[in-house]
C-alpha cells in the first residue's frame, strides 16, 4: 500500500511540473524524472526529510579514513621489525606515526620505495604489489602512475575509498 501511494505521489509530481521541464523542445526528448535529478528517485516523494537531510548535510570531517586502527598499526609495525619489505614501504613511506599520508601530491619515485625495502629497484615490484594487496584488504589503495620523462619510472601514492 504504502509503495503504491508513493509511486502515485512521485506521478503526481510529475504532473504538476510544466511540459517544457520534462521534455527538451528542440529535439523532443523527455527528460529523467524530476525527483530523480535530485539523486532522490519516487521514494524521495514518500520521504522529502530524508532527501532533505541527505542534500543539505556537509560531508563530515571524520568520514575520512586518514588513520590506521591501533591494531592494524602494530601488525604494520610487527611486519616491519620482522623485514618484510612491503611493511617498510608503507611504515617509511606512506604513513605518519598512524596517520596516512595520502593523495597524489604525495606520490613516491619507485628508486625510494626500493631504498625503504632496502632492495634492488628490479626486486622492489614484488613488495610494492605486496604492499598494494595489504593496502587493499583494508579499504586502502595504493597507487601507481608512469613518470612524467621517459627513464623515470613510475611513482605511486596512497589513496582512499
Amino acid at each position: 500500500m504504502l509503495y503504491r501511494q508513493c509511486v502515485a505521489d512521485a506521478d503526481a509530481v510529475t504532473a504538476s511540473v510544466p511540459t517544457l521541464r520534462n521534455t527538451d523542445a528542440a529535439h523532443g526528448r523527455r527528460l529523467p524524472h524530476p525527483l530523480a535529478t535530485l539523486g532522490a528517485g519516487r521514494a524521495g516523494a514518500c520521504f522529502p526529510e530524508h532527501r532533505a537531510r541527505k542534500m543539505a548535510a556537509p560531508p563530515l570531517e571524520g568520514d575520512l579514513l586518514d588513520h590506521l586502527s591501533p591494531r592494524e598499526y602494530e601488525d604494520l609495525v610487527r611486519a616491519g621489525r620482522d623485514g618484510e619489505p612491503w611493511a617498510r614501504i608503507l611504515l617509511e613511506e606512506f604513513l605518519d606515526g598512524t596517520r596516512l599520508v595520502l593523495g597524489i601530491d604525495s606520490a613516491v619515485p619507485e628508486e625510494r620505495l626500493a631504498a625503504a625495502a632496502r632492495l634492488p629497484r628490479a626486486e622492489a615490484g614484488a613488495a610494492i604489489a605486496q604492499a598494494a594487496r595489504w593496502c587493499l584488504e583494508r579499504g586502502l589503495h595504493l597507487l601507481g602512475f608512469p613518470g612524467e620523462h621517459p627513464g623515470e619510472g613510475w611513482r605511486h601514492f596512497m589513496a582512499v575509498g
